[in-house]
């Protein structure tokens, strides 16, 4: 059952965005795609920036099939590769902050908050070596930033499901890199 306090994103104009990007993908017409791509992350960006915490996110309107996650991997121009190696590092993040006891250990959060703030010129370092895309890029910042802004176990628990989701529905239309 949805929770009716969490903020709705996509609208019927999003959904029928995404279930044309899924078919601009199979008739394999990747400048209509990168163009619905673009869009998409840019009124998804909008909406996380005018939000308090990423909790506030309906994360059934990302992960669900022709949700916002499938919108993003399937407009994805790069390898899985370059998504799975920054994917490890949220993996260790993640370690860490299950780790903690309670979340007055300052010192500790501080670290991670740095950790996570520190992907951000690794995410710009391969977009600058052409290896992720500008949306993505704009995307993964503003996602971060909301993260950053309130470091809980349970935004990272939000903020870690939409990248499983968006890395399992990229390896599911990228099944194979050459």
């Amino acid at each position: 059952m949805r929770n009716l306090n969490k903020l709705k994103i996509l609208n019927p104009e999003l959904e029928n965005k995404i279930k044309e990007m899924i078919r601009l993908y199979y008739n394999k017409n990747r400048y209509d795609l990168q163009k619905h791509y673009g869009d998409l992350l840019k009124q998804v960006s909008d909406k996380i920036n005018n939000i308090r915490s990423l909790e506030e996110l309906d994360l059934e309107e990302f992960v669900k099939p022709n949700g916002i996650c499938e919108g993003i991997a399937i407009g994805m121009d790069f390898k899985k590769s370059q998504f799975r190696k920054f994917y490890n590092e949220i993996k260790n993040i993640k370690i860490k902050i299950n780790k903690l006891h309670k979340e007055q250990d300052t010192s500790e959060l501080i670290s991670i908050a740095i950790k996570i703030i520190s992907l951000i010129p690794k995410l710009a370092y391969s977009k600058g070596r052409g290896l992720i895309d500008n949306n993505f890029f704009k995307f993964m910042k503003v996602i971060i930033g909301k993260l950053r802004e309130k470091l809980n176990k349970e935004n990272f628990e939000v903020f870690d499901k939409i990248l499983v989701s968006i890395l399992a529905y990229h390896t599911y239309y990228n099944p194979k890199e050459n």
